[in-house]
């Protein structure tokens, strides 16, 4: 490798990182024009932004950036203290919920499921409140099932492989997002 030059690991790691970048603003863009362009529009763009962000960086380096889950979930929870105590108390429970429920799984499965996963579940509970943590967390699991499953049937991967959870978890939270709103935008 000459000086300089990127390998070819380190060129398809940046091509991946740029395709799920456009991918994120897209997708923050598509939002924005469906009806999001609103101070509390804008805000639950940003916090999609930072989980779809989180999913990306999961999926090429198998971690999840505490730089973004902390600052993300400390966006929303301002953010929600701006709105009014009832969003705050709704980002504060979902927070709590999807936090404490992907740390007990981090616990029980002994690091199988990351305590970056539970971070991105505190950072995505509190966008989609209380309600509909729940739901995003279940979303986010049983897409992850058939992927899995493919990828065992195919020998692809064995069963005690690590994967990526960050991407199907974001995409719950995305997804309820989408279809319900955000702690600021119900």
């Amino acid at each position: 490798m000459t000086s300089g030059q990127p390998s070819g690991a380190d060129a398809e790691r940046g091509r991946r990182i740029q395709y799920a970048g456009a991918t994120a603003a897209v997708l923050v863009l598509v939002a924005i024009l469906a009806g999001w362009p609103t101070p509390a529009g804008l805000v639950t763009g940003v916090a999609v932004l930072a989980i779809v962000l989180c999913a990306t960086v999961d999926l090429v380096e198998m971690r999840i950036p505490n730089v973004v889950t902390y600052s993300g979930t400390a966006f929303v929870l301002g953010a929600g203290a701006f709105a009014g105590l009832d969003v705050l108390g709704d980002a504060v429970l979902g927070a709590a919920i999807g936090g404490g429920i992907l740390g007990v799984m981090s616990l029980i499965s002994r690091g199988q499921v990351g305590l970056g996963d539970a971070k991105l579940s505190v950072l995505g509970g509190s966008l989609v409140g209380g309600t509909y943590v729940l739901p995003a967390l279940l979303i986010g699991t049983l897409s992850a099932v058939p992927i899995f499953l493919g990828l065992l049937l195919l020998r692809r991967i064995h069963r005690r492989q690590a994967m990526p959870y960050g991407p199907y978890l974001s995409l719950g939270f995305v997804v309820v997002t989408l279809v319900a709103g955000s702690v600021f935008t119900r």
